[in-house]
């Protein structure tokens, strides 16, 4: 895997297949690894047994490939404190997850606003949510994302906090914490921004 950059995929565009076929196609068309969010059809789950673990490094191992990231369904802007705990407590596990794997990435999501939320009040929870996993991540060895996505015409499907702006307002929320980044994706356009 050393020398120039290679191109990943993430699972979640090849949802009915297993890993095993998304690592064979990710080495015949020359890419270098994965994003691990669906797992033989479903999202891959917080508490992923220990086989399930194994069979994750040996697929990634036989094949030179790297596992670049998991992809979570984790959300943090709900007014409900005590569902924003349980989502802390599932990105704790799969920062764990990523730690025994040697993923450096784990990616979540802001979320979307519960009718009547102030912009403000969701970009808050996420921002204290993230603070709080943010030692938890560093101790692991792992960066969290937090993707941003603007889909252009379509205004109903992500709330209008998930774009840049909030982002900014998000990580001066951050204290300067590291181990905390941005995936944007912008329609057809997706960088990492730290």
């Amino acid at each position: 895997m050393a020398g120039e950059p290679r191109l990943m995929f993430s699972t979640l565009g090849c949802p009915g297949w297993t890993l095993e076929q998304a690592a064979d196609t990710a080495v015949a068309i020359g890419y270098g690894g994965l994003e691990i969010r669906m797992l033989d059809g479903t999202i891959i789950p917080p508490d992923l047994n220990p086989p399930g673990r194994t069979r994750i490094r040996e697929v990634m191992q036989s094949r030179e490939l790297r596992t670049i990231g998991l992809g979570l369904s984790t959300r943090f802007t709900m007014p409900d404190g005590a569902e924003r705990e349980r989502m802390e407590q599932d990105l704790l596990a799969y920062l764990e997850m990523a730690r025994e794997l040697d993923v450096p990435f784990v990616r979540t999501f802001g979320g979307n606003l519960a009718d009547g939320q102030a912009t403000e009040d969701g970009i808050n929870n996420v921002a204290e949510s993230l603070n709080r996993l943010a030692s938890a991540a560093a101790d692991a060895g792992v960066t969290i994302l937090l993707e941003t996505l603007r889909v252009r015409g379509s205004p109903l499907l992500w709330k209008k906090w998930q774009c840049r702006e909030s982002w900014w307002k998000v990580k001066k929320r951050m204290a300067g914490r590291m181990h905390v980044g941005k995936l944007w994706c912008d329609s057809r356009k997706i960088r990492e921004e730290r």
